[in-house]
């Protein structure tokens, strides 16, 4: 249970809390605290124990949560623009509808974090929920990201693996040397993306039917150019040509078939995907 001491210090407003840590040294034990709709922007939540609360609606903006742990907290639809997550424990974390644009969630852990409805085209809360921030090095393995706004946003070295990323907008995105191990990539928009080092079992098993990646940035990475040639769905549907980068593995021939394309994320089914969902033309190899 939270500290009750602390509880009442916060209840003081901001400026009252933030002086009194700047001298503080005891550690910030919130765990479990009632904070819906608190208003703590610009809060100082440094290293703060945090687990289990509950933040849903509250105003965080630019607030200092770096280190805290937030494991299976709930920050529904939690104003988060620009708040300094780094290092922070987001494992089982609640963030469906969180506002996070240009927040910094370096080094972050997300394992079993649900970001859902971050950006989906019918929520209610706007689409620029992930525009921007910063999640290099950030662990979102098996995150739900479906859907959401990733424009812009730095994903160096982050481990995406078993994670679902399916139609969500990556456009101008830096996903450069990012684990994509059994990521759903369906539908996703890479356009302009920065691809460079995604490679070799970085890239293996990846979900990658319908994928667009316009004009993606692959330098150094198994990404290799089309010849404009249209792909085909698992239901037989073509797909637009696509400019830039085909998202199919390395080889000296560089052979651009959808049959390759087959034969190769096939192999997807030991990540629990189904064979058909590959199935991007042409026969199975």
């Amino acid at each position: 249970m939270s500290n009750p001491e602390q509880l009442r210090r916060l209840a003081a407003g901001v400026k009252t809390w933030n002086a009194w840590r700047k001298g503080c040294r005891e550690a910030i034990d919130l765990k479990q605290a009632d904070l819906r709709g608190a208003h703590l922007k610009l809060v100082d939540l440094s290293e703060a124990d945090l687990q289990g609360a509950d933040l849903g609606r509250a105003i965080l903006r630019y607030a200092d949560l770096r280190e805290a742990n937030l494991r299976r907290a709930c920050l529904a639809v939690a104003d988060l623009r620009n708040t300094d997550l780094s290092r922070a424990d987001l494992s089982g974390a609640d963030l469906r509808g969180a506002k996070m644009a240009w927040a910094n969630l370096s080094d972050a852990s997300f394992f079993g974090g649900s970001l859902h409805e971050a950006g989906r085209r019918h929520a209610d809360h706007g689409l620029d929920k992930l525009r921007g921030a910063n999640l290099s090095h950030a662990n979102l393995s098996g995150a739900d990201l479906s859907y959401a706004n990733l424009g812009h946003a730095n994903l160096t070295h982050a481990d995406l693996s078993e994670s679902d990323i399916s139609y969500a907008d990556l456009r101008h995105a830096d996903l450069s040397h990012a684990n994509l191990s059994c990521a759903r990539l369906n539908g996703a928009n890479l356009g302009y993306a920065n691809l460079s080092g995604v490679s070799g079992p970085n890239l293996r098993w990846a979900y990658l039917a319908v994928v667009r990646p316009e004009e993606a940035d692959s330098k150094g990475s198994d990404l290799h150019p089309t010849d404009g040639a249209a792909r085909t769905t698992a239901s037989g549907t073509a797909t637009s040509p696509t400019k830039g980068a085909d998202l199919h593995p390395a080889s000296e021939t560089a052979v651009n078939t959808a049959r390759e394309w087959t034969r190769v994320y096939r192999t997807a089914s030991s990540c629990g995907y189904p064979d058909d969902s590959l199935d991007v033309g042409g026969e199975g190899g």
